[in-house]
Order: C-alpha cells, then sequence, then structure tokens
C-alpha cells in the first residue's frame, strides 16, 4: 500500500512565511552590521523559507486550502513579489 503524506499545516506555513517575509525589512536595516558568519547563515536558512512557498504552491495547486488560507496566500504572494529583490540583494 501505497503510504500519502498529509498535507503540512498549512496555518503554520502562512503565519511562519509572513513573519519571515515582513521581518524581512528590519533584517536588511541591520544586515551589514551582522558579522559574515551570521551573514552567511542568515543567506543559507532562507532557503528554509522559500521551502515554505514551495509547500503553499502545491498545496494551493492540490486544492488543500480553504478559501481563507487561499486569500492569505495570495496576499503573501504579494508580499514576496514586492519584497524578492531585497531579498536576492542580501543572499549576494
Amino acid at each position: 500500500m501505497a503510504h500519502v503524506a498529509a498535507p503540512p499545516d498549512i496555518d503554520r506555513l502562512l503565519d511562519r512565511s509572513f513573519d519571515a517575509w515582513t521581518e524581512l525589512q528590519d533584517v536588511a536595516l541591520e544586515f551589514d552590521a551582522w558579522h559574515q558568519l551570521d551573514q552567511l547563515t542568515f543567506a543559507e536558512d532562507w532557503a528554509i523559507v522559500e521551502e515554505w512557498l514551495l509547500r503553499l504552491q502545491q498545496c494551493a495547486a492540490d486544492g488543500h486550502m480553504r478559501a481563507n488560507q487561499r486569500q492569505r496566500y495570495l496576499q503573501l504572494q504579494e508580499l514576496v513579489n514586492a519584497s524578492r529583490p531585497l531579498i536576492d540583494q542580501l543572499r549576494r
């Protein structure tokens, strides 16, 4: 029998994603003052935030989101699109 993975906790992923992308503005203000190792760690750890987006995208595509979750996901996408240049700059 094939094992089917349960959908992730969508509300938790949305909350964590919103937190990360919202805090990005504050991070950017302090980033240059951080130790280089901290900057590298942040850039590498950001891959987890990107993974959350991929998981949410899959949940949306698979129809696993309720209407309110879908609305929050669309809002998150707007935040991500607006903030993408900033994270790209920080990760360089």
